[in-house]
């Protein structure tokens, strides 16, 4: 019989230092001392494991193949309502970046304290821990369904829109599977935008990101249709690329790690279904902006 209690561990070994799975060849971008207490979910064939954290929903770490995949700030905090730990994969929800204000900027969920575990369970060999945030009631306008303000408890005077937002993590041997499912328990619709906003690892630069030639999309703010079978990103200047209508997968490669034969490849695959979200963002900071990061 399955025993959640072999999947959720406390990945910290002290304050501020991070444990990884024995044997791992990559060490952690960070110790981070000011974070929530994190929770682990682990493969018991020590192929793959993660690590998330209950305030913000927010996956801190995914090692594969003994390497740690994603960036985390070294000086990475969490102040709920306020601000989002920075690194990992974060959740913007239901607004992203400033396009929404009333919704919150990156949404509001990412801040959030109410997180709970819903469900653990096995598919096959794979592991999965589905991550619940409770109800939220959106004011909603009639004409344009907006969301025009928000509520974490049931507003007494005015029509508000009950919805709940579920984060499924699933740990496959070299993949990581994340599904988002938004509910909604009211009778009106409302327009939401949203965003896995992953901060992945590299090497070293410059990294090239191919599947995204013949696109559309908004490169710093304009519009631009990508004409490159590839694209390299070198750091020296910072970049944000947002492109629509993904349907395929994206790559991204860089050179070899120090302890690594191999160069460092990571595919990003969108669910196959019409009502998908398909939209892929890719953001490199430069020295300067970097610089007022502290990062």
């Amino acid at each position: 019989m399955f025993d959640p209690k072999t999947l959720l561990r406390v990945p910290w070994s002290k304050p501020g230092g991070f444990k990884l799975p024995e044997g791992s060849k990559s060490e952690p971008k960070a110790a981070i001392a000011a974070l929530p207490q994190q929770l682990s979910l682990k493969r018991d064939d020590g192929l793959a494991s993660i690590s998330f954290c209950l305030a913000g929903g927010h996956l801190t770490s995914w090692v594969c193949k003994d390497e740690e995949q994603l960036f985390m700030s070294k000086k990475a905090v969490f102040v709920p309502g306020k601000t989002a730990i920075r690194g990992g994969i974060p959740i913007c929800w239901p607004a992203f970046n400033d396009r929404n204000l009333p919704a919150g900027k990156h949404g509001i969920v990412r801040t959030s304290e109410k997180w709970v575990v819903e469900a653990l369970g096995m598919e096959g060999k794979d592991p999965y821990v589905v991550l619940t945030h409770p109800t939220v009631f959106f004011e909603v306008d009639s004409a344009t369904k907006a969301i025009t303000g928000y509520h974490f408890e049931p507003p007494p005077s005015q029509a508000a829109v009950p919805a709940s937002l579920s984060l499924k993590f699933s740990l496959l041997p070299s993949t990581l599977r994340l599904e988002m499912s938004v509910r909604n328990d009211g009778s009106s619709a409302f327009a939401f935008s949203t965003v896995l906003h992953s901060y992945f690892s590299v090497n070293k630069m410059p990294v090239t990101v191919k599947g995204l030639q013949g696109l559309s999309g908004f490169l710093d703010g304009k519009p631009f249709t990508d004409k490159e079978p590839a694209v390299a990103i070198t750091g020296a200047t910072e970049t944000q690329r947002l492109y629509t209508g993904v349907h395929s997968s994206v790559t991204w490669e860089t050179a070899a790690a120090s302890f690594s034969s191999s160069n460092k490849k990571l595919t990003v695959r969108h669910q196959p279904l019409p009502f998908c979200l398909r939209s892929s963002l890719v953001h490199r900071i430069d020295a300067e902006s970097r610089a007022r990061s502290a990062d």
